[in-house]
């Protein structure tokens, strides 16, 4: 018996090890597919904006960075990447993504297909990631699925007679830790309208992706 029980105390003692030997294995893993998932959407909200898809409640606004704010065009005679709305090239940029703007009211989730399986990007979701830039909250039935924090402060607003809250938002994007993974961080401004706050024209402006820098390494910065 003393044997025996030796015999399994040792076997577990060896499985330990042997999964404590995987773990980084396993959170490199991991961590490579949450990226993974993350470029996948993000390239995704790319191709709806370059592509012009009409999604409803949906509009878009591109947020980046560039390198070196003084340094001049890398390629002045040959550039034709100049923009009036952004005022500068592409050429120096270090970080570019495509957020979007929600207007609740009217927004379907966007069905998207990854590694297979069919998914649907509703706003919370598109929240969570950090690729979010202005909501727009019409009912109080709206909040259900957001934040306690930011649905008890949409509905303080509302409660104070307007029909109409905007919430403007500032994210730092995911982070991953380990197999967890932190959603992202947001700042918000909430403010309250008696009218529909509109869209300030960004569904004509022209594509603005960062081409120096693969995305995975963009969103991983």
């Amino acid at each position: 018996m003393y044997f025996f029980r030796h015999s399994i105390i040792r076997s577990l003692c060896e499985k330990s090890q042997v999964m404590e030997d995987l773990k980084p294995y396993i959170y490199t893993l991991a961590g490579d597919s949450r990226n993974d998932e993350l470029v996948i959407i993000q390239q995704f909200l790319q191709d709806l904006f370059i592509a012009r898809v009409d999604c409803p409640g949906l509009a878009y606004q591109w947020t980046y960075t560039y390198e070196d704010e003084e340094q001049p065009c890398l390629d002045e005679e040959r550039c034709n990447k100049r923009s009036e709305h952004f005022g500068r090239c592409q050429c120096n940029l270090d970080f570019s993504i495509c957020l979007c703007q929600i207007n609740l009211a009217t927004f379907k989730p966007l069905e998207i297909e990854i590694r297979g399986e069919t998914r649907y990007l509703i706003a919370p979701k598109l929240l969570d990631y950090g690729f979010v830039s202005r909501l727009i909250f019409t009912d109080p039935d709206q909040t259900d699925n957001f934040g306690h924090k930011l649905a008890h402060a949409v509905l303080c607003v509302m409660e104070e007679h307007h029909p109409y809250v905007e919430a403007l938002i500032d994210s730092k994007l995911s982070e991953w830790k380990e197999i967890w993974c932190n959603p992202a961080k947001h700042k918000m401004y909430l403010r309250g309208t008696s009218t529909f706050p509109g869209y300030p024209g960004l569904l004509n402006r022209r594509p603005w992706p960062c081409r120096r820098f693969s995305l995975k390494d963009q969103l991983n910065k």
